[in-house]
């Protein structure tokens, strides 16, 4: 369990609250130099450390985490999504193998069917199929 899952486990809001603004506040004050970075995290920003003016280029971690959700966070959940289909898929085919004369019992997801049935309706409207009296 990471911090953020650690931050979101917590049950009482303002606790939460709190908790998320001094990890916001952590992220955005903390720089990773650049050479301790992929070279797809650079950036050449420049910051003055300490009294000695001594200038440091690199990203801070808020910057960093948004760079990486932005692209690899579709992957991940790309990867989830499917893992979710091959249990499904494995589940369908025991419970075929155990009984073919039986009906599958299918495994729905309500909030998926909702969100897609929403944007099913969106997307008819915007392309004039669907009228928003309909």
């Amino acid at each position: 369990m990471n911090l953020q899952d650690q931050i979101n486990a917590v049950q009482s809001p303002v606790a939460r609250e709190l908790l998320q603004g001094l990890h916001d506040a952590l992220c955005d004050a903390i720089m990773i130099p650049n050479e301790l970075l992929p070279e797809e995290f650079h950036n050449n920003k420049n910051w003055e450390q300490g009294n000695r003016k001594l200038k440091v280029y690199g990203p801070t971690v808020a910057q960093i985490n948004k760079a990486y959700d932005r692209k690899y966070a579709a992957r991940d959940a790309r990867r989830e999504e499917k893992a979710e289909k091959e249990k499904r898929i494995a589940a369908y085919a025991a419970q075929w193998e155990s009984n073919p004369e039986r009906p599958i019992d299918y495994l729905e997801n309500e909030d998926k069917l909702y969100e897609n049935s929403l944007k099913f309706v969106e997307a008819g409207i915007r392309s004039g199929m669907i009228t928003v009296e309909d």
